[in-house]
């Protein structure tokens, strides 16, 4: 399933010979923003056949390191080449963020959840003393890393021989304006050699991004980290004209009480729902997604609990995962093709009486 991308898998805390329990750590080419987090996890998940862990769903999630509970346990450990998962080069997103992270600290003189009244408190307060967090299996470093261009640089002028003087006359010391013109030559030629190499590169950019993913390829099938039949899907893959960035699709923002929820009995509070689903409602729901963006907007977004509670209505009334997992609940109003409301006027240029907006009933409402 995810043989295309470099990954790293380790057995869990749960693991046994009878009943194996992998995880599995695979790194992305940029950090996902929480907003966007749901159509990536959504991606991962219709990869996965859907029968992937729930647990990383939630964007606040992160993974656990590798841990045994004695030093011998049975444990494995490996990874597996190949491409860094792009989301965008799986036109899953449409852009590449470039976040600016920093933890978020309690206010001065407000306890921290875990640290208490100690700022420099560390989080773990306890350590199993019977638990291995470091194995000692050697790394899978069967492949050749490729040093970076600054080092690469250093290692050449490093291992490059004297040059070979055939004039007998001893080299004079040269005086501190030559040997600056000399450095600035130099710079200057460094600056020059640098541009024309970033031309030539950003020229064949893309050639060289297609016979390199190739031999990729041809290098896992001949190492046995492919099959033939993976191998041919990655090359139609790699072959085949890039698509372009997916067309925006529009947005439609969906009231909930009324129009998803029966709303027979009333509010009752911002976690209370208490009536089944308007006939066709979740079907429609799923139908919808497949065309639009889907918001639902509610009073209930703006109170703790509320969105979560929404959420698992839903899903208790048979809305599919993936559906829900790409429905955004936001706090306020939002710019949207448009809007589906039990109370709404449709405003046509014309403003309505004092008496039109008085008569107005819900649907539901006689």
């Amino acid at each position: 399933t995810w043989s295309s991308w470099f990954h790293i898998v380790y057995t869990t805390w749960s693991h046994q010979p009878e009943a194996p329990r992998f995880r599995l750590v695979m790194p992305l080419a940029f950090a996902v923003p929480a907003e966007d987090w749901a159509k990536v996890w959504s991606w991962a998940e219709e990869h996965a056949h859907f029968t992937i862990d729930p647990a990383m769903k939630s964007p606040a999630a992160t993974y656990a390191l590798p841990a045994v509970r004695s030093r011998d346990w049975p444990r494995e450990a490996f990874s597996r080449p190949g491409a860094v998962l792009d989301p965008v080069d799986e036109g899953v997103l449409t852009r590449r963020a470039r976040l600016e992270l920093s933890p978020t600290r309690p206010p001065e003189g407000v306890p921290s959840v875990l640290r208490g009244e100690d700022p420099e408190k560390d989080y773990v307060d306890h350590v199993d003393p019977d638990a291995v967090y470091f194995v000692d299996e050697p790394w899978d470093d069967d492949l050749e890393w490729e040093a970076a261009a600054d080092a690469a640089a250093s290692s050449s002028a490093a291992a490059a021989p004297a040059p070979w003087h055939t004039d007998p006359t001893p080299a004079t010391k040269p005086d501190a304006a030559a040997e600056a013109d000399a450095d600035a030559d130099a710079d200057a030629d460094a600056d020059a050699d640098a541009d024309a190499d970033a031309e030539a590169e950003a020229a064949l950019h893309p050639a060289l991004r297609l016979v390199d993913a190739l031999e990729r390829l041809a290098a896992l099938h001949a190492s046995g980290f492919l099959t033939d039949d993976e191998v041919a899907l990655a090359k139609a893959k790699v072959l085949a004209p890039d698509p372009g960035a997916p067309a925006p699709r529009p947005l439609v923002s969906i009231d909930f009480d009324g129009v998803l929820h029966g709303y027979a009995s009333g509010w009752g509070g911002a976690t209370v729902i208490a009536d089944p689903p308007v006939p066709g409602a979740i079907e429609w729901l799923v139908a919808l997604d497949e065309a639009f963006d889907l918001a639902i907007v509610s009073v209930r977004n703006a109170h703790p609990g509320g969105p979560e509670a929404m959420r698992g209505w839903l899903c208790a009334h048979g809305l599919p995962d993936r559906v829900l997992s790409r429905i955004a609940f936001p706090a306020g109003h939002v710019v949207a093709a448009v809007h589906v409301d039990d109370r709404a006027f449709r405003f046509e240029g014309r403003f309505p009486a004092f008496d039109e907006l008085g008569a107005l009933r819900p649907w539901y409402d006689g």
